[in-house]
């Protein structure tokens, strides 16, 4: 019986644990990964408490509206609508962010991403200030992390769309850099140079689009409700890595340094463009947690 199902047919309250119960079935049948841990999440939303809770609470009987709360939102998932959208919030590198439609769910890959920038800014010390960029914020994930991380990083974040840059906004208000982390509108980088920090960012991050036209046709059913547009990197995936190279070169000061997000399928073509300027040295790929090549970095000559 579906979630939906057994909520209609009972009238009565029900029992936290059986209503869980039933919200996974239902959640297996539709083909939800981690079907269990997705229903546990939603439950733990609905009742506004954390998902470890829900152990010590199995005998909790629901109000009938938390229950319709509760069919609303496994019903959405069960559409495949992705439960960081549901739940408005996803977790990246320790920090909780809004997120919303207007930008793409943060991944554990991309902390990666920070993990590099993190590295190389502890290089000048605790004490040494810092320009950093991100190039394609989205939910200013990469940017709030670093500037989190980094007290004395100055950080800017580009994106095209106001809708987006509005969520980055609040992430940055919420977590306690707004003072530290800039946010322009534009496309890719330009608005970096349209601010005059031409050869002054220290450390330039990107993670574009990069999913290739041949691609979206296998892709998980979650990703249709992600923005396209943060998605999609043209035919072969390529499309963003030439320009982003060519602007992170009048960027970025003499021995600074870029990562870019990729994916494994194209790192060592992203890679080879780098290669082939003159203005980049100690060109090297990084693999994530999964074993998959998932940045390109390089030094500003």
């Amino acid at each position: 019986m579906s979630m939906a199902g057994a909520a209609r047919e009972g009238a009565g309250p029900r029992r936290l644990l059986t209503v869980l119960q039933l919200a996974t079935g239902y959640l297996q049948k539709k083909g939800v990964p981690q079907a269990r841990l997705d229903a546990e999440v939603l439950l733990a939303s609905v009742l506004e408490c954390p998902r470890i809770q829900l152990y010590v609470q199995y005998d909790r009987i629901l109000t009938p509206e938390e229950i319709a709360r509760y069919r609303e939102l496994t019903g959405r998932r069960g559409r495949r609508e992705p439960v960081a959208y549901l739940v408005g919030r996803k977790e990246f590198c320790g920090l909780p962010f809004q997120v919303t439609p207007a930008v793409l769910i943060p991944r554990p890959e991309t902390e990666l991403l920070v993990d590099l920038a993190s590295g190389w800014a502890s290089q000048g010390g605790p004490d040494q200030a810092l320009v950093a960029a991100d190039v394609g914020t989205g939910s200013g994930a990469i940017a709030v992390a670093l500037a989190r991380r980094h007290p004395r990083a100055e950080v800017y974040a580009t994106d095209a769309f106001a809708e987006a840059l509005a969520v980055a906004q609040q992430n940055a208000a919420s977590l306690g850099v707004a003072e530290r982390v800039h946010f322009l509108r534009g496309n890719l980088a330009e608005p970096l140079l349209a601010q005059g920090l031409a050869g002054r960012v220290d450390i330039l991050l990107s993670n574009p689009p990069y999913v290739s036209s041949s691609e979206f046709a296998n892709l998980a059913p979650e990703l249709a409700y992600e923005p396209r547009p943060a998605l999609d990197g043209g035919l072969d995936g390529m499309k963003y890595y030439g320009p982003l190279w060519e602007q992170a070169a009048r960027l970025v000061c003499t021995g600074g340094r870029v990562a870019f997000e990729v994916s494994p399928m194209i790192a060592e073509k992203v890679a080879d463009l780098a290669k082939a300027s003159e203005a980049w040295t100690e060109v090297s790929l990084h693999k994530d947690l999964a074993g998959h090549w998932r940045a390109v970095s390089a030094r500003r000559t």
